[in-house]
């Protein structure tokens, strides 16, 4: 990212009225591409559609999830595998908070709630949290997530139940 570029993201993002950035306030086409992945990723989750969930990531990608360790390659996709496996997941809430876009480089922060219940059967359990995603563009002009990080309201539910399922 070019000196220029940084000053117009730091511009953006100083600090407003109730604490968030100028760009939490604008709009603008750039914005619809990043947002277009982020539909895409969320159903499917919610379809458990491992294939078109590892679409939306870079090669290079990192996901870091509540109380793990940061996944990359063969490991995100094990996990991610292996969540949407044995999870069903359905979106109850998902607002998106603020986003980004500078050169090749776009923020996506939200906030979820979902439903998660085990394929196997059992109950299901609601969890709250916040997130973001870190995206970049390609040759091509699409976009994929090179970074997600998420946060649960009350770590270590999710991941709890994941482990028991296996």
């Amino acid at each position: 990212m070019n000196p220029e570029a940084l000053r117009a993201w730091d511009d953006r993002h100083a600090p407003s009225e109730g604490g968030r950035g100028a760009a939490a306030h604008t709009g603008g086409d750039e914005r619809a591409p990043v947002l277009a992945v982020v539909a895409q990723e969320r159903r499917a989750v919610e379809d458990g559609d491992v294939k078109a969930y590892l679409q939306v990531f870079a090669e290079d990608a990192a996901l870091l999830r509540p109380n793990a360790e940061i996944q990359r390659g063969a490991a995100l996709r094990a996990a991610a595998s292996d969540f949407l496996e044995h999870f069903k997941i359905v979106w109850l809430h998902f607002e998106t908070r603020d986003v980004a876009v500078v050169e090749d480089l776009a923020y996506h922060e939200y906030a979820y709630t979902w439903s998660v219940t085990p394929r196997a059967g059992g109950e299901a359990s609601v969890e709250s949290g916040t997130a973001y995603h870190v995206l970049r563009s390609r040759a091509d002009g699409s976009w994929r997530i090179t970074r997600e990080v998420w946060n649960a309201a009350r770590p270590g539910v999710c991941e709890e139940r994941c482990l028991r399922a296996r």
